[in-house]
């Protein structure tokens, strides 16, 4: 029962931050950073 409690409480952690990122490199996407990766990667 513990071990189950605790790995929930690492996913629930784990999504926080990728959502945290997520919202982050979306707010950034749309100015500067999608530029520079444009800029510096050639498709």
């Amino acid at each position: 029962m513990p071990y189950t409690y605790f790995r929930k409480k690492i996913f629930r952690k784990y999504v926080l931050i990728f959502t945290f990122f997520y919202m982050i490199g979306r707010r950034f996407c749309s100015s500067s950073v999608s530029e520079l990766v444009f800029q510096g990667v050639p498709f």
